[in-house]
């Protein structure tokens, strides 16, 4: 599939096919590739992302969500690009997710805390929930980890893990330690 996206872009090098081909490279986890292709539709399409908010900020949240998946200090360009997504598009959960991800994996839990605190986008989504127990914990508030990790075990979610692929049962675990501190 990916030799016939770059012959296409080859022939026709059009904003969607390359979003596509992107998307492609991210869900086959080549996330460096990806970066490569948003880089390249960042450039290609400057004046449509300038016109258009929205896709501006879906484009640069995908961007930021493939650098975030790297080791190095294209974490810290992952955090810029999620908040340009999020500074364009603030009420979507996704954008939200990636945000609050690039505020973690930066060490700057007490401004994923400030984003996450007060947002009432977060109350039915377990990851955000977990993004924001996760900053109150590595900030020592222990009383506020532990209330929002059981808003997650509590939650009538019908899966029994969440999107970061960690099990209620773990997370339970998790509570039971935290408690015992």
């Amino acid at each position: 599939a990916e030799k016939v996206y770059r012959n296409a872009i080859r022939e026709n090098k059009s904003f969607s096919l390359m979003m596509e081909y992107a998307q492609l490279l991210v869900n086959s986890g080549k996330h460096q590739d990806a970066v490569k292709v948003y880089e390249s539709v960042k450039e290609s399409f400057k004046k449509k992302l300038d016109e258009d908010s929205k896709i501006n900020a879906l484009l640069l949240n995908n961007f930021a969500w493939s650098l975030l998946q790297g080791t190095g200090p294209e974490k810290k360009t992952g955090l810029k690009a999620a908040k340009s997504a999020y500074d364009l598009y603030p009420n979507n959960i996704n954008i939200l997710d990636t945000y609050a991800t690039a505020l973690i994996q930066n060490n700057k839990f007490k401004q994923c805390i400030n984003l996450l605190g007060n947002n009432a986008l977060i109350q039915k989504e377990p990851q955000l929930l977990f993004h924001l127990a996760k900053a109150y914990e590595n900030t020592k508030d222990l009383n506020n980890a532990v209330r929002n990790y059981r808003l997650i075990v509590e939650s009538n979610t019908t899966d029994n893990k969440i999107k970061l692929g960690v099990s209620k049962a773990k997370l339970k675990k998790h509570i039971e330690k935290l408690t015992v501190k």
